[in-house]
């Protein structure tokens, strides 16, 4: 289903993983690969950067997928003991969230290599991998991007959609404002006057 944009994924993994010496240089380099291709699959794939939970700081958390980044190598190494330490992150995120521990799924990057790990029902955690990175294993990081796009109801994201400095209260502001302007009826314009009368007396700008 994932083949084209996952073998998309790949080459451009490829071609940048001569530049990869520290985790940060993987980091960067792969979030912006994901950033551009998952968006051309209609996945909104913009997550939050050093994540702050409870547990700890995330390097990328996109909805109820949690994405950490190692140096080139590392994988290889202490796979094991890198799913084990970060699955401290999945309690947390459920507590976040307010899911079970197994809708959370974790993912692990050092540029070479890819592994992921999540707990079953029963608590026990799970670890697949590392993997090279290919057209399979990013095939089945694309599909927990899918599975995990739609966004957890909680006043985080709200605040972020909605808020004072969101686009969609700005767009709102705007069309009240020329529905408001734009209404002609006498009951409507004197509530209108008093309201900008006490606005001023409150906020010291006077209407």
């Amino acid at each position: 289903m994932y083949q084209k944009v996952a073998g998309a994924i790949v080459s451009r993994i490829q071609d940048a993983s001569r530049l990869f010496k520290t985790e940060e240089d993987v980091r960067l380099r792969c979030e912006g690969i994901f950033i551009d291709e998952l968006n051309k699959i209609d996945i909104a794939y913009n997550p939050a950067y050093e994540a702050q939970v409870s547990s700890g700081v995330i390097d990328a958390l996109f909805n109820q997928m949690c994405v950490e980044y190692k140096k080139p190598g590392e994988l290889n190494r202490r796979f094991d003991f890198h799913a084990e330490d970060k699955s401290k992150y999945i309690p947390a995120l459920a507590a976040k969230y307010k899911v079970a521990e197994d809708q959370i799924v974790c993912v692990i990057i050092d540029g070479l290599k890819i592994g992921f790990f999540r707990k079953n029902r029963e608590g026990r955690l799970i670890k697949s991998g590392p993997f090279a990175i290919d057209e399979k294993s990013v095939s089945h990081f694309i599909t927990l991007a899918h599975a995990t796009r739609t966004k957890a109801l909680i006043s985080e994201n709200l605040l972020k959609d909605f808020g004072f400095n969101s686009d969609a209260m700005r767009q709102l502001t705007i069309a009240l404002w020329g529905a408001l302007c734009s209404h002609k009826d006498l009951r409507t314009e004197m509530f209108f006057k008093e309201w900008n009368r006490l606005f001023g007396q409150v906020s010291g700008i006077l209407g």
